[in-house]
C-alpha cells in the first residue's frame, strides 16, 4: 500500500499493489473486493 493511501471497508487478496494517493473506499453492507494480485491504480468507491 502506497504512501497516502486510503483504503475503508476495503477486502485486499494477497500480493495486491495500490498506488501512492489512491483511496479505496466500500461501506460496512457493501466493502469493495480487490483480487488477488491485482494493482489498483485509480481510486474505487462503492
Amino acid at each position: 500500500i502506497g504512501e497516502g493511501a486510503q483504503v475503508e471497508y476495503a477486502i485486499l487478496d494477497k500480493g495486491v499493489e495500490v498506488e501512492p494517493g489512491v483511496v479505496i473506499r466500500g461501506t460496512a453492507e457493501h466493502p469493495v473486493v480487490v483480487k488477488k494480485g491485482a494493482k489498483v491504480t485509480e481510486d474505487i468507491h462503492s
